[in-house]
This record gives C-alpha cells, structure tokens and sequence, in this order.
C-alpha cells in the first residue's frame, strides 16, 4: 500500500467511524429485527466468492422465537432464498421500519441479529456484513465503497443511536482481517509509531464501548464456524451460527427465571465457559443503567419476509471485468459422493468428512469454473484464466476467484469454515458435459492447504459409480 493511499485510509476511517451512547429505563419491551443470509448472488458469468451459509435462516428463526419468548411487542425477520437475495436495501428498510415501531414505545429496547457472511480491514477493524446481492471486489482498503455496498457496523449503530432508544446489535458473522503494521520504508519509526496509536483509537471506536451492547461472534481478524443448535431432532444436523446458539442456551437454561437484565445476557454471551462448542463473543458493552427484560408472551405476531434482489449489485468500479463476460453458467443436480481426510487442517478441524448426495455442479465462464454445492460446505475448482477445465493435473493452486487469474483455483469449505487462503493441486480424471455447458459425469482428486497450517486430501464423485 502506499504512503499516500494509506494515510487517506486513516483519515476516511477516522470520518466513518461512529462512537454511541445510549440511555434506559428499568423495564424493555422488545423490537427487533432479524437477519439470515444464507443464499448469495452469483455475479454475471460467473460465481459468488460467498459460499452459501445453509442453516442460517434456521438461526435465524430460532432467535426471533426466543425475542418473541421474551415479549417482543414488535419485530421482522429478513431471510434469502436461491432466488431472493437480501440486499442492503432490504436490511436497511427493514430496520428503518422496526425504528419506526420502537419510537412509539417510550420502554422499548431493540435488537437489530445479523447472520450471514462478515468482513474486515486491518487498520480500524471496521466491520462489514455481507448482503445477499453483494458480490465484490473485496477491496478494503476502499472503505467507503464498501460501506455503502455493505452493512457496515457503524451505520447500523448509526441508526439505532438516533432512534433514542436503547438496543442491542449481534453481529453473527466471521470478522476476518489482515493486521497492518504500518511498516513503510519512507516513514520514520516516529511517524510510523503515530500511525498506529490513530489505528489504534479507531479500533477502540469500533469495539463500540458503550452503554449500548454491540456483540460480535469473534474477535477481529478472526472466523468461527457454524455450530449445531441445542438439543436433539432433525434440527440439530444443521448448523446455525454461534451468537444464536448460544442466544438459545441462554434461554433454555434461565427459562425458571421471569426476568433479567442486559448485563446478565451479554456477560453469558462473553463467557468462555457458558458453552464449549463456540468461542466467546466480543463485545465492548460498558452498562450504566441495569436495563431489565420480563418474559412474556410475544404481543404481536411477526411475519417473515424475504429479500427483494433477484440478481448480484453492479460491480464497484475497482472491479476488473470479467474475461467472458458473455459465457453462461449451467447447473444440474448430480448425485455426488465426498471423502475428505484433513490433518490438522481449519476445514475439516484434523478430522474426515464423507457425505453422498445429490447436489447440485454449477460450470461457468465458458467451462473454466466447476462447483459443488453440497448441503453442508462447497467445493469449487477454476482453470488459469484463457483456460478450460479438462482431464489433467492443475498445481500450484490458489483460492478459487481470490488467487492469481494465472493460477488454477480450489476452494474448501464446509460447515461454515473457510480460508482466507488457499493452496494446494488437484487432478480431474473425468470431466463429461452435456451440449458443452451441463456437467453429467465428474471425477477429481484434491489436496487443499487453508491458510498455510495442515492439509486435507479428498475425492469427489458426481454422476458416476462411487467407485469408479
């Protein structure tokens, strides 16, 4: 980064940054809104850098029914589909719309739960959720850019500090982040040293100290993988995300009790020891007034509502244009099996995953692109670019859309883990397509390196004999 870009950085980010203060009463009646993206657009010829997140609406609707449990007087929730995405748009009227309701209620508390994809940068750690129909680049160091295609923290606080209510936003999402150290040749150690005590007043900014809860899943610079919910039954194969889990803990384990306070929820939420499955959320919440919630029977009945987008945002303009602009993208449902052995690998967390069925192959970008979207994770092969995929070994892999176009791509993600990067090779020894576009028969063996830190080596089969 350069010394001109980055010192523009600092000052944009110090512009941005939101500090809030809030004020209560001893007694909240609720509103909320809750948020779950699961599905993400696929921008023109090709595909989303956002996996899907399955199980996500699940957390969701389980958040809104412990909110309801706790006597909301008002709330939506906002969930995606294949073919609805939830946009900025959505999110943003849709909480505007829960303000409305809440500015009613001299007692109201609102709570604004978001689930989904999250972002970050490495100087002010301003974080970022990621809407449906967002598509990229991922260029952080274009902060305001990314904010007004994201849902940036800081206008959601922004917002509900003008409501003049008391609230509480839980931010469910990774808050991945690469650290900046300031190190630049033409700077003295002095001026250096001055850089990041500024990075370091935004990133206290960010950590919104307030009276005014604001709770992340994890620390910055940090992911967290879905978790399973609570109990028995066929929910609990899927996988929602942490702050809900535990969100639901906290409900069945104080259901005895006909109320507490804010203080008590977020210092369980905080606790390294509530619940051994997820890590400890974060949050810089400094209580002022004891803000107690009374459980009660929800005093309305809140509908769900899906998001609007039927298509990817138009690209921010520092987004290079795609090769194949033209190419289309050809998906059929094959049954496919997938084996994967891991060795101290963030994907598989050192264990195996073998999963069978039909799912379905996506082929973009005139054949270079094949993906696997499988109900629990995604698998994503790319040819360099100018390339088509075809029988033959691809090494010197990088992270599939995040690499170098020069390089092949692969991409592993499962059960809410991804990397940030990614390395490896992997060998197609079958590849059949019907008309030239629809993948009917796929065979490939992969080794796939998340982050630098272990492997994991696997197989996949789709529309062949599992022992082909």
């Amino acid at each position: 980064m350069s010394l001109k870009r980055l010192v523009t950085l600092v000052v944009l980010l110090a512009v941005i940054a939101v500090s809030v203060v809030g004020e209560g009463h001893a007694q909240k009646n609720l509103y909320y809104l809750v948020v779950g993206v699961e599905s993400y657009a696929d921008p023109p010829g090709g595909r989303s850098q956002f996996g899907s997140l399955p199980g996500l609406a699940l957390g969701a609707l389980r958040v809104a029914d412990v909110l309801d449990s706790w006597g909301a007087k008002g709330g939506s929730i906002l969930l995606s589909s294949p073919q609805r995405f939830v946009s900025r748009k959505d999110v943003f009227s849709a909480l505007d719309a829960v303000i409305g309701q809440a500015k009613n209620d001299p007692a109201a508390l609102i709570v604004f739960y978001f689930a989904g994809h999250g972002l970050s940068e490495g100087i002010a750690y301003n974080h970022f959720s990621i809407p449906g129909d967002y598509v990229g680049p991922v260029v952080l160091d274009e902060v305001m850019s990314t904010e007004e295609k994201t849902v940036y923290a800081g206008t959601v606080v922004n917002k509900l500090k003008q409501a003049g209510r008391p609230f509480m936003a839980l931010l469910d999402t990774c808050y991945p982040a690469d650290d900046e150290s300031f190190r630049v040749p033409v700077l003295s150690a002095t001026a250096q040293q001055n850089l990041r005590d500024v990075a370091g007043v935004l990133r206290y900014m960010n950590m919104f100290k307030e009276p005014n809860p604001v709770v992340f899943s994890t620390s910055p610079g940090d992911y967290v993988a879905q978790v399973p919910p609570p109990g028995e039954g066929p929910e609990a194969k899927k996988k929602i995300g942490p702050l809900a889990r535990r969100l639901m803990l906290f409900d069945l384990r104080s259901k005895s009790r006909g109320a507490f306070s804010l203080d008590e929820l977020v210092t369980v939420l905080r606790d390294p020891r509530f619940d051994p499955i997820t890590k400890p959320a974060v949050s810089g919440y400094m209580p002022e007034q004891p803000l107690r919630i009374q459980r009660s029977p929800a005093g309305v009945q809140v509908a769900v509502a899906y998001g609007t987008a039927q298509e990817a945002q138009p690209a921010l303009a520092q987004q290079k244009p795609d090769p194949t602009p033209e190419a289309s993208v050809a998906a059929r449902r094959l049954r496919c099996t997938l084996n994967v052995q891991g060795k101290n690998d963030w994907v598989t967390e050192g264990g195996s995953i073998h999963s069978m069925e039909t799912v379905e192959v996506t082929s973009g970008s005139a054949g270079r692109e094949l993906s696997i979207s499988f109900e629990n994770g995604e698998l994503e092969f790319v040819a360099p670019q100018g390339k088509k995929l075809q029988q033959g070994t691809y090494r010197k892999s990088e992270r599939a859309h995040m690499g170098s176009e020069a390089r092949p791509g692969l991409s592993l993600s499962w059960n809410g883990h991804g990397c940030n990067e990614a390395s490896g090779e992997f060998r197609i020894h079958k590849l059949d397509f019907l008309d030239q576009s629809e993948v009917v028969a796929f065979r490939a063996t992969f080794t796939h390196v998340c982050d630098q830190q272990g492997s994991a080596k696997g197989e996949v089969v789709c529309g062949l004999p599992a022992k082909y």
